[in-house]
């Protein structure tokens, strides 16, 4: 006879419903799995590869090479059929440490078809084989080769920057670079639920610190992975947060998940931007996890790919 599958079991921090029932089978089918600072790297990378997602409809997808100083690294264009007018450098999550063009396969399809502008992923160098600023470095090339045309590949149009977790520090590392001139003028940031400071003190920490799809546990180790070093960590380069000086930044749109451990970084980096001039457009989406722009779809996710889109495409 066959058992009745188990109650799912609700987490009340989860007051949008669609992802507490997502995160409640998450937490069911990875019952006994170990958390991934005791699984380890290799471990975790295995059980969270992905397999490329379905084409969307109305995106055409390239592969490339994106020269950097380090050598070639794997790259994947995401061009609307009907054209583009804009260009945007995107950097996805993992903590640093994990993740490939494939980890925000998806995402990148839905924010091309939301903003109508050609979207390039880079699969960047990972720690802890290659720490702090491996991936800075590499995202930093990726974006003189896209201001330089890609080899002919795109479009002439506004240059931006987006990032997904901690593609979102390294997007926003990206911009303040951009606004000392180290790298070419950008016309927009767009952070998701990003990692913008080494505190794992905050409240929205000790709110969110187990039992969901990123802990404080996993913090505390991506960072170490990323940035062995406490005292560096304080850098703008590791935590933009704490630059102090964001005058003259592009303008940023920032998508915050409310039962998440970094929500409050994203509030105050918002609010930071915000009281010294620079343009800002903050989402705090209610009662979603960390991870919720990668579950299936549901109005919460709807919302805010539809918000990030309409700000990465260009003022006719």
């Amino acid at each position: 006879m066959t058992e009745a599958p188990a109650e799912l079991q609700l987490d009340p921090r989860l007051t949008d419903p669609d992802a507490a029932r997502h995160v409640a089978r998450m937490l069911q089918q990875g019952a006994g799995q170990l958390p991934g600072p005791l699984a380890g790297v290799d471990a975790l990378r295995q059980r969270t590869r992905k397999t490329r997602a379905p084409d969307a409809a109305g995106i055409r997808t390239v592969d490339v090479s994106v020269p950097t100083r380090e050598g070639k690294r794997a790259g994947r264009l995401y061009v609307p059929a009907e054209g583009s007018s804009g260009s945007v450098l995107f950097l996805h999550g993992g903590g640093w440490m994990n993740g490939d063009l494939e980890m925000n396969d998806a995402l990148c399809r839905d924010l091309a078809v939301a903003s109508g502008v050609t979207l390039l992923s880079l699969d960047y160098r990972l720690a802890p084989e290659h720490p702090f600023p491996a991936a800075i470095d590499d995202s930093a090339d990726a974006l003189r080769w896209m201001a330089a045309g890609a080899d002919g590949r795109l479009n002439e149009g506004p240059l931006a920057v987006a990032g997904h977790s901690a593609g979102g520090n390294l997007a926003a590392v990206i911009a303040q670079q951009s606004r000392d001139g180290v790298l070419p003028a950008i016309a927009h940031q767009l952070l998701l639920c990003p990692v913008l400071d080494h505190d794992v003190d905050r409240p929205s920490y000790l709110e969110n610190a187990a039992g969901l799809p990123l802990t404080r546990d996993d913090m505390i180790w991506y960072w170490q992975l990323y940035l062995p070093s406490a005292e560096l960590r304080s850098h703008p380069d590791a935590s933009p947060l704490r630059n102090e000086n964001l005058r003259g930044l592009a303008p940023a749109t920032i998508v915050v998940a409310e039962a998440d451990p970094l929500c409050d970084e994203g509030v105050e980096y918002a609010r930071l931007l915000e009281e010294q001039g620079v343009e800002v457009r903050l989402l705090q989406q209610p009662g979603v996890p960390h991870l919720f722009l990668n579950f299936p779809d549901m109005p919460s996710k709807s919302a805010a790919i539809a918000f990030a889109g309409a700000a990465l495409r260009p003022v006719p």
